[in-house]
């Protein structure tokens, strides 16, 4: 491929699942050769790498934060972006300027064309992060994985601390049809050199990540523990590793399970320094911690308007739990929803509690992947719940606002939905 005019350019034409709705055969040799062209900035720093169905973005915004408060500088790469490209590359939380992305980008346009490889759109993106963290001489970077871990173009950072938040069903397509399937994958992370966190494992998933021979293994539940009692502020967490009992914590986000991603975090935190960490600066960092995307409120009133990146049958469930419990007065509640991919809005329905909303306005991504919006109507309708089916996202939107007056939207399924959503909420609507 000729490298284009300009860096976006030039990564606008490349085949990948963001730019033609495809996935490349699993393989590293492209990143491989990629990194090789660009001098291996991969292991230039220890990396956090991270992996599991659900939760990964919410443990990586927590370790990026407990790190920074304990004096590291820090590199962050996640996935998707939900406005900007530039989201997924952050150093010290903050998004790199489109300056330090596009040179980056460019010198790994200019390594491919070296290396004779035509990388994917993720595979290129990945390398600009991994470029941008060598240039910044992090200390740490903390690596979310974009899709299982064995095959994913992260998955050439040394990874010196491997999260594994949770196994769930999700990417069937890729990895096979049970929890096991996707645990393989997953493990694909999980190296000699590594110290393995875990979040809590069921049915012998365990023995799949220990088989990879971590030199260290820290379980929830086990090493590791997490206790919440509920209070006017959420919950109020105690956090318990081999090193530190930790009282009186209090995580921003919101939802119960992001409890259990707070114990993740501090045990990965630990994990990579060696010793237990400072109860005030923990405190500090967990109730600072905010994620866009991720049950996050964009409209206060008339109507409330709440994003969550739910998108898989788990994390469906979560939302809908945390929905029931800290929005129970919100009346009425309009569900505001768009998939991509083979995701099945009846599950999904079923799993997000769909009886509890008063109304669905279902809508269409634009997207060669896209569930479209009249795919919803049947499993509503034999679910007995009201619907509305809307192509266009901003019809849509204005819609479920107008629907919930002074009550709650709920915008879920899809972060790119999320993107969409939000810039015609905060324009006025």
């Amino acid at each position: 491929m000729t490298v284009l005019a300009s860096p976006r350019d030039y990564l606008a034409n490349l085949p990948g699942h963001e730019t033609t709705g495809t996935i490349s055969a699993p393989g590293l040799d492209r990143m491989e050769k990629l990194v090789d062209a660009l001098g291996r900035p991969n292991e230039r720093y220890p990396a956090v790498h991270i992996t599991g169905t659900n939760g990964k973005g919410s443990v990586a915004a927590l370790v990026t934060q407990l790190l920074g408060v304990h004096g590291l500088e820090v590199g962050t790469f996640t996935s998707p972006h939900l406005s900007c490209i530039t989201e997924r590359v952050r150093i010290d939380g903050a998004p790199v300027t489109n300056k330090v992305f596009d040179g980056a980008l460019s010198r790994v346009a200019q390594a491919a064309l070296r290396a004779g490889v035509v990388p994917t759109w993720f595979e290129a993106v990945t390398a600009t992060g991994l470029l941008v963290f060598a240039q910044a001489k992090v200390d740490v970077a903390v690596i979310e994985v974009g899709m299982l871990g064995r095959w994913d173009a992260t998955n050439v950072v040394r990874s010196e601390v491997a999260v594994v938040t949770n196994v769930e069903l999700d990417h069937l397509d890729y990895a096979g049809p049970t929890r096991m399937h996707i645990a393989r994958e997953k493990a694909g992370i999980v190296g000699p050199e590594s110290t393995l966190v875990a979040g809590e494992m069921t049915d012998g998933l365990e023995t799949v990540f220990a088989d990879r021979g971590p030199k260290r293994m820290y379980r929830y539940g086990r090493e590791f523990t997490m206790a919440r009692a509920r209070t006017a502020a959420g919950f109020s967490v105690r956090i318990v590793t081999p090193s530190c009992s930790y009282e009186s914590l209090v995580v921003q986000l919101k939802g119960e399970h992001q409890c259990t991603n707070a114990a993740l975090a501090v045990m990965a935190t630990e994990a990579h320094l060696g010793r237990s960490l400072d109860i005030e600066m923990t405190r500090k960092a967990l109730w600072s911690t905010v994620l866009a995307g991720r049950a996050e409120i964009i409209r206060e009133s008339d109507p409330q308007v709440l994003l969550d990146g739910a998108h898989n049958p788990a994390a469906a469930t979560a939302l809908g739990r945390m929905v029931n419990e800290q929005f129970l007065h919100a009346n009425p509640r309009i569900l505001l929803c768009a998939m991509s991919g083979s995701r099945d809005p009846r599950s999904f329905l079923s799993n997000i509690d769909a009886p509890n909303f008063d109304l669905i306005v279902a809508t269409q991504l634009r997207s060669r992947r896209a569930v479209e919006a009249n795919a919803w109507t049947q499993p509503a309708r034999d679910m007995n719940l009201q619907i509305v089916s809307i192509e266009d996202v901003h019809a849509a939107t204005k819609y479920a606002m107008r629907a919930a007056r002074h009550g709650l939207v709920v915008v879920t399924g899809s972060l790119h939905l999320l993107a969409s959503v939000s810039e015609t909420v905060l324009a006025g609507f």
